[in-house]
């Protein structure tokens, strides 16, 4: 819960976020920190009005984000109770009803509210499974079993001996069972975790299946929340521009659309001299060709990676090529194929340096304006199916946060989820693989401000 909030801006973001009132009727204490959780600073609170905030929010986010914005300040909504799936706390008895999940819906409107409310209550769920109360049964099984051996011992006073054998064998036994039923709890915390992440993986809502103009369907399994977006906007003559932080699956996007849409995939990193794009011919006028020129001319999907850390004037002759329809390459004029398609990623907007990416270069603006840009950032819901330990997961998501809350210039990339817990899989202890994936040359006071 919000600690910098009164009771009743809470009770209005708890509306917002069960979809009772619209962003238009939240109060501008809660407005401002829904902003805080968007942009991780507020402005000028004091000047700024509540349709301001309203205005500035609508603009960046639809309703679906902003709720699940009030999400993460005021906690998961309590679902409404209808003829829905109940889970019961073994503890405390208390029952939840889990909102219904359409696994059927549209795949092109991406809402990670239910995967995230479904996790909550799962771990919820599970938490009823007490190492501390299997320790009591445990404890009372050992105390019957020694209450045994006393009555037994009372009416064997005259054998002492077969008293003792008797009892080394009730503690014996005890100590089986102890150890039983610890492996049961390690099992089924390992069962718990895959249920987890099973269950959020069946309820992310951008499973995404093309279908081809042949008739034939493909799928492509569960995607980023932005590639429903990413997939229709590609056809010939529009040039796309992935603009996102490191580690949020770009090229990868890349790679699926490719796959999706039948195409070949061609791919080359920044671009220094304008021969890595048009190729050359050598002493011998035999022409070497490129990525660039293979796709350009055969047709397929053509990822220019890293474009932002490319020379301005190297990849001035795309200008014409993907604008005009042909290029002159230096084994002579070509015509572009009806089936090209470019799409550039970086990490920048082509504006130049930045704090967390400095090796960035300002790109012309004739080569900005071919292209539209799409911004493509974190999915921690795919994420977390990608990295497929929740416990790991969990902490690498807290660390990215704090860092962004307290303005620490670090980057915590879904790399640190995926490869962390490949690492922790194979028994590197968990200290190492944060340093490894995690610190990474961070001071010790940042790592002590977002630990």
């Amino acid at each position: 819960m919000a600690s910098n909030l009164k009771p009743q801006d809470q009770a209005i973001l708890g509306d917002f976020a069960k979809g009772r009132i619209t962003i238009n009727q939240v109060s501008k204490a809660a407005l401002i920190e829904i902003h805080r959780k968007a942009f991780g600073r507020v402005g000028d609170s004091a000047r700024t009005s509540q349709d301001e905030y309203v205005t500035k929010l609508s603009a960046s986010f639809d309703e679906t984000e902003l709720q699940a914005f009030a999400i993460e300040i005021v906690g998961v909504p309590a679902p409404d109770r209808h003829d829905h799936p109940v889970i019961t706390n073994s503890q405390t008895g208390e029952q939840t009803v889990l909102d219904e999940v359409d696994f059927d819906q549209p795949k092109h409107k991406p809402s990670n509210d239910k995967a995230k409310a479904l996790a909550e209550l799962l771990g919820e769920a599970l938490s009823g499974f007490d190492e501390t109360k299997m320790q009591k049964v445990v404890k009372a099984e050992t105390d019957k079993a020694v209450e045994s051996v006393r009555v037994l011992a009372e009416q064997m006073r005259h054998d002492g001996r077969e008293a003792a054998r008797i009892a080394g064998e009730a503690r014996q036994d005890a100590e089986t069972m102890r150890q039983a039923f610890a492996e049961a709890a390690a099992k089924a915390k390992e069962s718990a975790e895959a249920a987890v992440v099973e269950a959020i993986a069946k309820s992310i809502p951008h499973r995404v299946e093309v279908k081809r103009s042949e008739g034939t369907v493909v799928d492509v399994g569960v995607q980023h929340k932005t590639f429903p977006e990413l997939l229709a906007l590609i056809e010939p003559g529009i040039n796309i521009w992935l603009a996102g932080p490191a580690g949020s699956g770009k090229t990868t996007a890349g790679e699926k659309v490719a796959e999706a849409l039948g195409l070949d995939f061609h791919h080359i990193g920044k671009v220094l001299s304008e021969f890595q794009l048009l190729g050359y011919k050598d002493a011998h006028g035999n022409y070497h060709s490129t990525p660039f020129y293979e796709a350009y001319t055969k047709g397929g999907l053509f990822l220019l990676d890293e474009v932002d850390g490319s020379a301005p004037d190297a990849v001035l002759p795309l200008n014409m090529a993907i604008e005009n329809g042909h290029m002159a390459f230096p084994n002579g004029l070509a015509k572009k194929h009806p089936n090209f398609i470019c799409i550039a990623a970086g990490n920048t907007f082509g504006q130049g340096a930045t704090a967390d990416y400095v090796g960035r270069n300002k790109l012309d603006a004739a080569f900005l304006d071919r292209f539209v840009f799409l911004e493509w950032n974190y999915d921690e819901s795919f994420e977390l199916l990608l990295c497929g330990n929740a416990k790991w997961h969990t902490k690498v998501v807290a660390w990215r946060q704090r860092a962004r809350d307290k303005g620490i210039k670090v980057i915590i990339s879904p790399r640190a989820s995926i490869v962390g817990a490949k690492l922790l899989s194979k028994g590197i202890d968990e200290s190492k693989v944060i340093d490894m994936v995690v610190k990474k040359g961070m001071t010790a006071d940042q790592w002590r401000a977002i630990a």
